[in-house]
């Protein structure tokens, strides 16, 4: 948690909006789960019948957060290909 608030702050996440993007599907993907699993749980314990294609939608949001991992790990990868200084050809 802290070294992503940190990393929210320096300069990487302004240049590039691939990263806000990664961390935005991936909290929706991350809530998603967490909601599910604790209404699940609740169904479970209370004697409900069980979500609707509680499966399916469990594999929909994990998909999320692979997703917002990519997005997020390709956006940090296209900042260090791009302030990677290269050498310049000599005539």
């Amino acid at each position: 948690g802290f070294l992503l608030l940190f990393l929210l702050q320096s300069k990487w996440f302004s240049e590039n909006k691939l990263i806000p993007w990664g961390i935005n599907i991936f909290f929706i993907g991350f809530l998603g789960t967490e909601f599910l699993l604790f209404i699940q749980g609740g169904m479970f314990y209370f004697q409900f019948h069980q979500i609707p294609y509680y499966h399916l939608l469990l594999l929909l949001f994990s998909c999320f957060l692979l997703l917002g991992i990519t997005l997020f790990f390709v956006g940090i990868l296209k900042n260090i290909i791009t302030n990677t200084p290269r050498e310049r050809p000599t005539n």
